[in-house]
């Protein structure tokens, strides 16, 4: 095996034992700045590169946030629109027990002597529901007893006879009344309130 004293890799034209002329020096410089934007403009295609491939898949995943957000307004929308559907049906049912119950508590207070001939409706100026009732009945015993029983009900608290006649010509004899019954906790757009 042979040793070796000094390796030297340097050729031998650029040894420090020998100087450079000025051009010389200038091309090696030019050389090696050549060289150093190359491999800059290398890296930075690189770094372009991996920006590039980061912003696509930024814009893969925008795309599919958008649509999952369009999908969840969507969801959304249609939830939305049952919500006020079901308040819609909610406030019918409440506002058709409302009214169930108050004509059954009407047929319960009606003596089995008294005929209601007619029921209408109408809201006065203070958005207060005004009920008409008219009916006939064989005695003013009959339509004292209904009045008594209305004044006394939940539902109709505020009664008052608006008249109470004997029908002419009539055999056997008949009284026609009306009662003015006004519901002040059932307002114009509050159908669904029960009364209290």
């Amino acid at each position: 095996m042979l040793a070796f004293e000094h390796v030297n890799f340097i050729p031998k034209s650029l040894r420090p034992s020998q100087t450079l002329t000025l051009q010389e020096g200038l091309i090696g410089s030019w050389v090696i700045g050549v060289l150093m934007v190359l491999s800059f403009t290398g890296y930075e295609l690189n770094q372009s590169r991996s920006l590039r491939s980061q912003i696509e898949s930024a814009e893969a995943r925008s795309k599919q946030v958008n649509e999952s957000a369009e999908a969840f307004a969507s969801k959304a929308k249609s939830v939305d629109e049952s919500s006020k559907r079901l308040t819609l049906v909610k406030e019918f049912l409440k506002a058709r027990t409302t009214w169930t119950e108050m004509l059954k508590e009407l047929s319960l207070l009606t003596p089995s002597t008294v005929w209601i001939s007619s029921l209408s409706t109408k809201f006065d100026q203070d958005k207060q529901l005004n009920l008409a009732i008219v009916g006939e009945a064989p005695s003013q015993i009959y339509v004292a007893s209904l009045l008594l029983a209305l004044e006394s009900s939940f539902y109709f608290r505020e009664v008052s006879m608006k008249n109470s006649d004997k029908m002419v010509e009539m055999t056997p004899n008949l009284y026609k009344f009306e009662f003015q019954v006004t519901m002040p906790n059932i307002k114009d757009k509050g159908t669904n309130a029960k009364p209290q």
